[in-house]
């Protein structure tokens, strides 16, 4: 055991000191095949026998079927083709390389923009300031470069000079001349870069077999052939028997040396002609490689061979069709390898369930070929199938007598379930024997990635991406650790490579969305947000996204934070999935009620617990190790409504073996000024603290833990003093597999207020208050069922308040009592007590398909049973007054049912919604149905409604968006809130998210409560989003409101049935928000009238300005906001904060 651990340590510290040399001037070979030589003079030359770094200076030769990969310094990767002769310098001083080319071809590829690196040829002298390009000098000394990204700058030996551009080609003859076109067809120039892998047990002939057995037999010992062999063992009846019974030593270039006229069997002779044309294709010769399959006559192998090379060149349909035909024939070939050729270009699509359902044709073919195995374990990783993915690699593991791909997909399992430690342990090991292992590389790379190592990652993508360009998912990569490594616009270019190569995959333009939002690019952002929707599938999963607090990753917030909230919640819905966290966060910053912002915020923390230690302000992408930390100042002024405020908070993340913790805490401190309860005073003066405290652990990855606690602490000094304290502590568990995840919450809250107030006559009263609670919820989320992907819940939540109220006057004036004890009174002693409980059963689905796509059914079904006791007791001047009592119990079944069709350019989603809302304060679930949610804000714990919403939107194209909403529902409110407060202020757990974006367009439009009984509302709403211009969004719109209280037969109103105080009958507004790269503005203009004043018993109408200017200044953000009414100039309140991060 010691011994490992100490080779374990040494191959550790040998690749820290490799990655701590990556900017030396050393050249490296990560990988060659055939006959390649290196020389420090040009004269005496020496054979490459195995991977190694090369000093300045040196010359590298390669034969007629040689090829060679290696990493220039500063990463650049290079291919050097067959009979090639090149010289590598680099000079330190001015990080410049120098590569001279007297013969050949070379391919290459930099990470970094602009480089440094000249290339001297007998005619040209080539400046690179491209990415990407291909250089050919011909025996006859001309030359070519094509150049697929970036510009080259080229000048031949009497000083011309001409720009080669991107997707150009410059041809320079032996005389010097330049001529520059139109590059008609990259991969002829890159055929010879591409990593093709000869398969000679794919098309071996079964008709020199006896029988089958005898075949696959000979098929899986061929296939598990090392590729390193040395030995040829050629002898002059080399033959199809003499390689069965010595295949252990078998290597494919011997064949090379081979002639198949020299053998009278046709089959073998075929397979001989094969197995070189494909050795061709590998290094680059097409033309040689065509030749050899035209004197093939077996059919079928030269349709496998054919349709290899097509998928090399990226034809894919050609491939397809030819692959297609030779399922249906006969086989006389493998037909597992056939599958599997269709698998791998399904896959290279971005067709992963087609490609699933062609690997397991495959597997079914041949059980003991580890190939489909592995392939199809690495989709299912993608997917975050972990279960799928583990139970496949164990199905691989023993069918081979090497392991290093095994190792590789197995140390990537571990690499995207950021168990680190085993990753590394396999990685190491395996790298120390097959150090050119693409998987693994990349494997490797995530694992650098997810440690903290940015340099190291990058080090291992660019060796990965080196061996194989058309890799797009280690480009997806590459570009997280430039970000990490804060070079931006080497992520950018990472991510561009990675969409031209996998056009079907939304994870880049996902990950770009989040840059470009980040450096406040909103054209790009918003681009990139459009074209992850248009390319998301229902299978696509993020776990490998870091969340943040907001829901970052969602790109439904790339919307939000240009003030198109519309735009926002209809992109979010298109990759919305109640297992991702990303989707509860998102969901948790844009709702309209308490509940359903808690609901998501404590399933999102639940679901993933590392959300405390993502960084708050700029993307992590992928979460890492580190700490980070903001200090906040605020202060408001306004007549009668300054205000001042000082937050400051830490949070990060650390890794301890199969471990992963996160942290966050916010402290703040606040002092508000407001308009007097008492006129005498001149203003009333409120001090108030927050502090919030999270801790998350992760282990194994699939099991999930945090807590939560905060405590506002509040204070009002004025003649009438309030002093208040709440505190909450939310626990939460979850256990996640393939098919669903199982959530555990509890929480608990108490709370203590001593209220003073001013009662009718001059009296004056001390109310203190004290509430608790105790909560608890289990459900599963996305079971597979046969009517849908299930979740259901099972919520109850225990809350006692009591109150003793009492008021003093100095004589028989306090009339607030009159109805109740016909006149004025003295003295008075008034108790509350309240006990209540619920059981609560949830069973939704979302998105049932309709057959012929006809639209998607979604459903709820709350049930349960609701219990209070309450006790009220009134004693004035002695004499008791009132003794209510109320003991109800109620069981309560609430049906939902929702219908959303979505065509062309057109959606429709209607719900007709019978809901509760929960004692808890985070219900396991609260979610909308058919994208249409409850409308919990008007609705108060115990409360019931009834809500029928009609939603149209018409989207003519990217850009522009017109919604129509038109719905009624009635609230029936619990009694007993009118009475008692709910104790726990929602708000506080938005505060530690850290808006970066203050836009009030993406604001309600009015402030709504559930301070009435009972009411019923009637809404109809239009509103138009467009984005105009690069960086420009407008947004505009009115709603019709009526809201009016209904008699509640358990509650006696105080006063006579109105309108719903606060809710205006018209509303109209219009919105723009700009942003550059050196500030963000946003303004919206809202009038609202008809506005029903309770206190007042009057109409009123507002005409209301807000505007917010937010700019990065100092290492921070500097916000300077301004707010109120137009037409009230002592209204308006100016904000200024500044936010410094560090």
């Amino acid at each position: 055991m010691i011994i490992n651990k100490l080779k374990i340590l040494i191959i550790f510290f040998s690749f820290f000191i490799t990655f701590k040399n990556a900017y030396s001037n050393n050249f490296e070979i990560l990988k060659f095949s055939g006959d390649v030589q290196v020389s420090s003079d040009n004269k005496n030359w020496k054979k490459v026998d195995k991977p190694q770094k090369l000093n300045n200076g040196f010359w590298i030769k390669t034969g007629r079927d040689a090829k060679i990969t290696l990493l220039l310094p500063n990463r650049t990767q290079t291919i050097i083709g067959k009979n090639s002769t090149i010289q590598l310098n680099h000079e330190k001083k001015t990080s410049q390389t120098k590569v001279k080319l007297n013969m050949g071809k070379i391919w290459s590829k930099t990470n970094k923009k602009p480089v440094k690196i000249q290339i001297k040829t007998p005619n040209a002298v080539a400046s690179i300031r491209g990415t990407e390009w291909v250089f050919d000098v011909s025996k006859n000394q001309k030359s070519s470069i094509a150049v697929m990204e970036g510009i080259v700058e080229l000048a031949n030996n009497s000083g011309e000079k001409k720009s080669v551009e991107k997707d150009q080609l410059a041809l320079v003859d032996k005389s010097g001349n330049i001529k520059v076109n139109k590059l008609l067809n990259p991969g002829e120039y890159l055929q010879f870069v591409f990593r093709y892998e000869t398969e000679p047990f794919a098309y071996f002939p079964k008709s020199l077999f006896q029988n089958d057995k005898q075949y696959f037999e000979f098929i899986n010992k061929l296939r598990n052939v090392k590729s390193d062999n040395k030995n040829c063992s050629l002898s002059n009846d080399f033959s199809y028997k003499s390689i069965s019974q010595n295949v252990e030593n078998f290597n494919v270039d011997c064949i090379k040396t081979v002639n198949p006229e020299n053998f009278n069997n046709s089959a073998f002779k075929d397979w001989l002609y094969l197995v070189q044309a494909e050795i061709n294709f590998s290094q680059g010769n097409d033309l040689q490689g065509k030749k050899l399959i035209n004197k093939v006559s077996s059919k079928q192998g030269k349709l496998y061979v054919e349709s290899k090379y097509l998928f090399s060149l990226g034809e894919y349909k050609q491939a397809e069709r030819k692959l297609n035909f030779l399922k249906v024939l006969k086989p006389k070939i493998s037909r597992s390898s056939v599958y599997n050729l269709l698998g791998t270009i399904s896959e290279a699509k971005g067709d992963s369930n087609q490609a699933l359902s062609f690997y397991k044709s495959a597997n079914n073919e041949n059980k003991n070929w580890r190939s489909p195995y592995l392939s199809m374990a690495k989709i299912h990783l993608n997917l975050s199938n972990f279960d799928k993915a583990l139970y496949l690699l164990d199905q691989a593991k023993n069918l081979s007598s090497s392991n290093n791909n095994y190792n590789a997909v197995k140390s990537q399992y571990f690499s995207y379930r950021n168990q680190i430690e085993r990753a590394k342990k396999i990685g190491l090991n395996t790298l120390e024997v097959a150090p050119n292992n693409l998987e693994l590389l990349v494997a490797q790379g995530i694992i650098e990635l997810k440690d903290g190592n940015s340099e190291n990652a990058i080090d291992y993508f660019s060796k990965a991406t080196a061996i194989e360009r058309n890799y797009a998912k280690a480009y997806s990569f590459m570009a997280v650790a430039h970000l990490h490594s804060g070079e931006i616009k080497q992520a950018i270019t990472q991510l561009e490579r990675a969409i031209k190569l996998d056009k079907l995959d939304p994870l880049p333009h996902i990950i770009a969305s989040q840059i470009f939002s980040s450096e406040l690019d909103a054209k790009s952002a918003l681009y990139h947000a459009q074209m992850a929707i248009k390319k998301s599938k229902s299978s696509d999963t993020y776990a490998q996204l870091a969340n943040d607090q907001q829901g970052g990753a969602n790109i439904g917030r790339r919307y939000l934070e240009v003030g198109l909230p519309d735009f926002a919640r209809k992109s979010s819905l298109k990759t919305k999935n109640i297992k991702w966290a990303g989707s509860s966060l998102f969901r948790a910053s844009t709702a309209n009620s308490d509940v359903e912002k808690n609901s998501n915020y404590i399933r999102g923390f639940t679901l993933d617990s590392q959300t405390f230690g993502s960084k708050r302000n700029v993307p992590d992408v992928i979460s890492r190790p580190g700490e980070n930390g903001y200090k906040e100042y605020r202060l408001g002024l306004g007549e009668k409504k300054s205000d001042f405020g000082y937050k400051f908070g830490k949070n990060g993340k650390l890794i301890d073996g199969e471990v992963e913790k996160s942290y966050l805490y916010d402290v703040g401190f606040f002092g508000v000024q407001s308009e007097p309860h008492h006129a005498p005073d001149n203003v009333d003066e409120s001090y108030f603290a927050l502090g919030f405290l999270g801790y998350g652990q992760r282990t194994d990855f699939d099991k999930n833990f945090f807590i939560t606690a905060n405590v506002i602490p509040f204070h009002t000094n004025s003649s009438y003093p309030v002093d208040d304290i709440t505190l909450r502590v939310d626990v939460g568990h979850s256990m996640r597999t393939d098919g669903s995840a199982m959530i555990y919450t509890i929480a608990t809250e108490t709370g203590n207020a001593d209220i003073e107030r001013k009662v009718s006559g001059g009296c004056r009263s001390k109310d203190k208050v004290k509430t608790s609670a105790l909560e608890f919820g289990f459900g599963n989320l996305n079971q597979s069922s046969a009517i849908g992907e299930l979740s259901w819940s099972f919520d109850t939540a225990l809350r006692t308040g009591e109150s003793d109220y009492n008021v003093n006057g100095s004589s028989s004036t306090c009339k607030d009592l009159t109805s109740l004890v016909g006149g004025n009174y003295q003295n008075r002693e008034e108790t509350l007590d309240n006990l209540e409980y619920d059981f609560l059963g949830t069973l939704q689905s979302n998105n049932i398909k309709i057959n012929n796509n006809l639209g998607l059914i979604s459903y709820r079904v709350r049930t349960g049973y609701y219990h209070h006791q309450f006790d009220q007791n009134i004693i004035a001047d002695n004499v008791s007054r009132k003794d209510f009592r109320s003991d109800r119990h109620k069981f309560f079944i609430r049906p939902s049912i929702g219908y959303s069709y979505e065509k062309n350019k057109n959606s429709l989603s209607f719900a007709a919604i019978s809901d509760y809302h929960p004692l808890r304060q985070a219900p396991i679930l609260a979610d909308d149905v058919a994208g249409i949610s409850t409308h919990y804000e008007f609705m108060n714990p115990g409360a019931k409604i009834d809500q029928f919403s009609l939603k149209f939107s018409h989207a003519p194209d990217n850009n522009n968006l017109f919604t129509l909403t038109a719905e009624s529902f009635e609230v029936e409110n619990n009694p007993i809130y009118l009475l008692f407060r709910e104790q726990w202020n929602a708000d506080l757990l938005s505060n530690f998210t850290l808006n970066k974006f203050y836009n009030p367009n993406k604001d309600i439009l009015f402030k709504d409560h559930n301070d009435f009984a009972k009411a019923k509302f009637e809404r109809i709403s239009f509103a138009f989003e467009k984005v105009l211009g690069d960086n420009i969004t407008f947004r505009t719109g009115a709603e019709l409101w009526d809201a009016d209280e209904k008699d509640h037969s358990k509650f006696d109103e105080s006063s006579a049935l109105g309108s719903v105080d606060g809710v205006p009958e018209r509303i109209g507004f219009v919105g723009i928000t700009k942003i550059s790269s050196d500030y963000t503005i946003a303004t919206r203009i809202r009038r609202k009238e008809n506005i029903y004043d309770k206190d007042d018993n009057l109409y009123k109408d507002k005409n209301m300005v807000e505007l917010n200017y937010t700019t990065p200044a100092f290492y921070g953000d500097l916000v300077l906001d301004l707010s109120g009414e137009i037409d009230h100039f002592d209204s308006l309140k100016t904000i200024l904060m500044y936010r410094t991060y560090f």
